[in-house]
């Protein structure tokens, strides 16, 4: 048993088996901190604790996991806008009333010539993450499903409109917490062409509700710390990219950014008794920066009565996350709080993509795309399926 008399602290820490030694910062933290601050009854449990037993207690005890929910929904706001940039690469490649054909010697309609003046379409995401690498971050995985609906006149002008949902579910290996995540999103898009070249972009604004369960359990003590975390998203998208047309097909190099803006309002847990945690409103973004390369090619089938369109992409992906790895909270009652951290500062990932357009012969007025978009790095995946169905009126 650990001697945790406060008078005596200074030679605790040197002494500490966890504070001694290399195990997790994260850990040393939150004992150093409830041996100062939590109530006697804790110091009497986490006193009888060493070695992997304390690391454990620690680890349940950090509110470090409560940044993976603002984590997942700047991914989510990501996965959900690839369906617009999907959508503006649709139109780039199959011209204004769909009047592309596979001959390349062909030309496609401007938008101009648009017989059309407006466009529904529903995008439908399934999404699932996995990992994320460092020792202060616990294994989770999470699936996110959702819908977004969009509404178009005149692309020139960039009078695109969506509105979108998301549901996630989050959970930590171990048993450590789970979390619930529904977030709520408008956005406005567009696209300008001039000869080869482009500018795809859009701004979104969401709103999300993450309803989260860190569970504490050590020996001695079994709690369930639960909070709903409301807060807000913005984010700009910006793309710029060109066009080389061959007879092969059509190549498209591109660069693109992404900046997730989160501002989450502060909390209270509730139920675990003495080790609930608060705390503060705070702000967080994630930076996502990629290039890469698509290709488009294309086949009539018309015994079928479709044009088949086939798009590959090959990116890098680069993701800073700002903040949303940094935690600071406090026992409720007293005035000192701590700093803990979860998540790496970035994430170098390589990502590749398929999209299969089936567009009919003899009408210009729907189409079906079916997508799968994927992210790899070292310790982390992620696996996006899209389905994209679009009426002209």
């Amino acid at each position: 048993m650990r001697l945790v008399s406060k008078n005596f602290f200074t030679v605790l820490l040197l002494l500490h088996p966890i504070l001694g030694s290399a195990i997790g910062s994260n850990a040393k933290i939150v004992d150093q901190y409830l041996l100062e601050n939590a109530p006697a009854s804790v110091v009497s449990l986490i006193s009888s604790l060493e070695g992997e037993a304390l690391q454990d207690a620690m680890n349940g005890i950090s509110p470090a996991r409560n940044g993976l929910g603002i984590f997942c929904t700047q991914n989510t706001i990501f996965a959900l806008n690839e369906l617009i940039r999907q959508r503006h690469s649709d139109d780039r490649f199959l011209g204004c009333n769909y009047s592309f054909s596979c001959d390349p010697t062909q030309k496609r309609l401007s938008c101009e010539n648009r017989e059309n003046d407006y466009v529904m379409w529903l995008g439908l995401i399934e999404e699932y993450t996995k990992d994320i690498p460092g020792q202060e971050t616990p294994h989770f995985q999470e699936i996110t499903k959702g819908a977004l609906i969009a509404f178009e006149n005149d692309r020139e002008k960039g009078l695109d409109f969506c509105f979108g949902y998301t549901f996630t579910h989050l959970w930590e290996k171990e048993d450590l917490g789970k979390a619930s995540i529904n977030q709520y999103y408008l956005a406005w898009s567009g696209m300008t062409e001039r000869d080869e070249y482009y500018i795809d972009y859009s701004a979104w604004v969401g709103y999300h509700q993450i309803y989260n369960h860190r569970h504490i359990n050590f020996p001695g003590y079994k709690e369930s710390a639960t909070t709903s975390i409301l807060g807000w998203q913005l984010m700009p998208h910006l793309e710029v990219g060109c066009e080389e047309e061959g007879d092969w097909g059509t190549a498209e190099p591109f660069i693109s950014l992404d900046w997730a803006n989160n501002f989450d309002q502060g909390f209270m847990e509730h139920g675990a008794g003495a080790l609930d945690m608060i705390q503060k409103s705070h702000y967080t973004s994630m930076l996502k920066s990629e290039v890469g390369l698509r290709f488009y090619e294309c086949m009539e089938c018309e015994n079928l009565g479709f044009r088949y369109i086939f798009k590959e992409k090959l990116s890098y992906i680069n993701k800073a996350i700002f903040g949303a790895g940094k935690v600071t909270a406090a026992i409720p009652g007293t005035l000192n709080r701590f700093t803990v951290h979860t998540l790496p500062g970035t994430l170098n990932l390589v990502s590749f993509g398929v999209d299969f357009l089936f567009v009919p012969l003899y009408q210009n007025t729907f189409y079906i795309s079916l997508s799968y978009d994927g992210e790899l790095g070292s310790s982390y995946q992620s696996h996006e399926g899209l389905l994209k169905l679009l009426w002209q009126f």
